[in-house]
C-alpha cells in the first residue's frame, strides 16, 4: 500500500509525462496516460482539466462534455480545501471549457462566485476574472452588467503592476468587445490599431474584431495596417473562416471553401458559430438557407440555460424568405424551431425524403415507393390518410398552410414550402 506522498509523486510524474505528450500534440497518448491516472489516483483537478482538453483535441465531444461536468462537480466539492493556486487555475480552465461547450452562463456563474471570495482575490486574479466577465457580458449583451464591468476593467490601468502578455491579451480582448458593444466599431478598431502599433502579438484581436463585425451584419473594411498584420497561414480553423467570409463579402465572389461540409468534425458550438455566420452570407442563397436550418437544429441541442445565452449572441436567425422550410435530419423533421421524431411514422418519413428530391410525384410511383406491393386502391387510401393527417397537424400545431395537395394523378408540394434533406451532412451532436 503506497503512502500519500508516494501516491502524489506518482500521479505528478504521470501527469507531467502526459503534459509533455500534449505539448508534442500527441493527444491520444496523453489521453491514455491521463485516464490511467484518473483510474489509479482519483479525480485530481488539473488531471481532469487536461483530460477534457485531450478529448476536445481528439474531437470526442461527448467525452469532452462529460469530463467537463465531472471537473465542475469536483471543483465545487474541493475548491475551499485545495491549494488556492490550484483552485484558481482550475477555475480558469473550467470557464474556458464551458465556453467551448457554448455554456457561457455556467462560466459567468463560476466567475461571479469567485469574485465574492476576497481572501483569494489578488490584484492579478481580480483583473483576470473581471476581464473574462466583461467579455462574456459584452458578447452576450447583458446590458445591466456591461457598463459597470467596463468601468472596472478600465480602472486597472491605474494599477502599477506588470501583467503577463496572456493576462493583458485577455484584458484587451474584453475591452475590445465591450467598446464595440457600447460605442461601436470605430472605438474597437482604434484599440486594435493602437495595440498592434506596440506589438504584432496582438494579431488575434483582428479576428475578434472581424467576428463582431460579421455577426452584427456590419459592412466594415479593415484598415491597411490591420490587413497587413493578418496571418492566414498560422490562423485557427475559425479565424480562417472569418477571413474567408470577410473577403467574400468585400469582393462579392462565391468561394467553394464556404460550404456546409467545411465544419464537419468541429465541436457543436464551433459549428453553431460557423452556421450562424454562413446563414448571413446570402451568396449563394441555397447554402445560406441550409446553414440557417442547421443553426436552428443545433441550437435546440443545448440546454435551456445555455440556449438563452446563445440566443443573445446569435440574434435574428430565422428563415426569413417567403417559403416555409422543412428540414429532415435522418428520422427527425424540423418545422421552424420545432422538431418531430418520425421513427414511428415510416410512411411520412419516406414521403418527406422523396419530396426533398423533387416537388411533384405521380401517385402510382409514390404508392409503390411508400407501400411497396400494396394494391393501388389500398395504397392510395393510405397515402391520402398520411397527407391528410400531416396537413392537419401543420395547420393546427404550426399555423402553416397545407404542405401537400392532390392533383388528378399526382401529389404536389405546396409552392409555399421547401424541404431540405440535411441527412448526409449532419452528425449527432450530443
Amino acid at each position: 500500500m503506497l503512502n500519500r506522498h508516494a501516491t502524489i509523486h506518482l500521479r505528478a510524474s504521470l501527469h507531467l509525462e502526459a503534459q509533455q505528450a500534449m505539448r508534442k500534440k500527441a493527444f491520444e497518448a496523453a489521453r491514455e496516460l491521463l485516464e490511467y491516472g484518473f483510474k489509479s489516483y482519483g479525480p485530481h483537478l488539473s488531471l481532469l482539466s487536461d483530460l477534457a482538453l485531450c478529448h476536445y483535441q481528439l474531437k470526442d465531444f461527448k467525452q469532452f462534455e462529460e469530463v467537463t461536468y465531472r471537473l465542475a462537480k469536483e471543483y465545487k466539492s474541493v475548491k475551499s480545501s485545495v491549494n488556492r493556486d490550484l483552485a484558481f487555475s482550475t477555475l480558469l480552465s473550467l470557464t474556458t471549457l464551458f465556453e467551448k461547450l457554448g455554456c457561457a452562463n455556467h462560466a459567468i456563474s463560476l466567475l461571479t462566485d469567485f469574485l465574492k471570495d476576497k481572501k483569494q482575490l489578488t490584484t492579478v486574479r481580480n483583473i483576470q476574472i473581471s476581464a473574462r466577465l466583461l467579455r462574456l457580458y459584452a458578447t452576450h449583451e447583458r446590458d445591466s452588467d456591461v457598463s459597470v464591468a467596463y468601468m472596472k476593467c478600465t480602472s486597472f490601468k491605474n494599477n502599477e503592476i506588470d501583467l503577463s502578455f496572456e493576462v493583458d491579451l485577455d484584458l484587451q480582448s474584453a475591452l475590445l468587445h465591450a467598446e464595440y458593444y457600447l460605442f461601436g466599431y470605430e472605438m474597437a478598431e482604434m484599440r486594435v490599431f493602437n495595440l498592434l502599433s506596440r506589438s504584432s502579438q496582438y494579431k488575434p484581436l483582428i479576428f475578434e474584431l472581424l467576428f463582431e463585425s460579421l455577426r452584427r451584419k456590419e459592412e466594415r473594411k479593415l484598415s491597411k495596417l490591420l490587413l497587413e498584420k493578418v496571418s492566414y497561414i498560422h490562423a485557427s480553423f475559425f479565424e480562417k473562416v472569418l477571413w474567408d467570409l470577410y473577403n467574400q463579402r468585400r469582393s462579392g465572389w462565391c468561394t467553394k471553401d464556404l460550404s456546409i461540409e467545411r465544419c464537419e468534425g468541429q465541436s457543436p458550438y464551433m459549428q453553431l458559430r460557423y452556421f450562424y455566420l454562413l446563414q448571413q452570407n446570402q451568396n449563394p442563397r441555397s447554402v445560406a438557407e441550409k446553414a440557417k436550418v442547421k443553426f436552428l437544429f443545433l441550437l435546440k441541442n443545448f440546454d435551456l440555460t445555455s440556449r438563452s445565452g446563445l440566443e443573445r449572441v446569435f440574434k435574428d436567425c430565422e428563415i426569413q424568405n417567403h417559403k416555409n422550410s422543412l428540414a429532415v435530419f435522418g428520422s427527425t423533421l424540423m418545422v421552424g424551431k420545432e422538431t418531430i421524431n418520425l421513427k414511428r411514422s415510416p410512411a411520412l418519413l419516406k414521403l418527406v425524403h422523396l419530396f426533398s428530391e423533387k416537388r411533384t410525384w405521380h401517385t402510382d410511383e409514390l404508392i409503390q415507393r411508400l407501400f411497396l406491393d400494396q394494391c393501388k386502391k389500398t395504397g392510395l387510401r393510405k397515402l391520402k390518410a398520411v397527407v391528410y393527417r400531416t396537413n392537419k397537424r401543420f395547420m393546427k400545431n404550426y399555423r402553416l398552410a397545407r404542405a401537400w395537395k392532390f392533383n388528378k394523378s399526382s401529389l404536389d408540394l405546396n409552392n409555399a414550402f421547401d424541404i431540405l434533406n440535411m441527412t448526409n451532412s449532419t452528425s449527432d451532436q450530443r
